[in-house]
């Protein structure tokens, strides 16, 4: 995992943590960084609490929107 995308995940992290809707911290990591990783170009992304925490690699075969 690169250091931007951290970092990336780390400021989308501090904005929006917050929120009510937060939740499923693992899995909207494993959907961002399948996004920044390999679906930039994807729009819209579709980061949703919702969907199951599977794994990053399970994440990356579901087009990185597991379920």
């Amino acid at each position: 995992m690169g250091v931007r995308a951290e970092d990336a995940w780390d400021k989308v992290k501090a904005v929006h943590s917050g929120n009510p809707n937060w939740g499923n911290e693992s899995g909207l990591k494993d959907q961002f960084l399948c996004h920044v990783h390999y679906a930039a170009n994807k729009n819209p992304w579709n980061i949703e609490p919702s969907r199951p925490d599977v794994g990053f690699i399970n994440t990356v075969l579901n087009l990185c929107n597991p379920g």
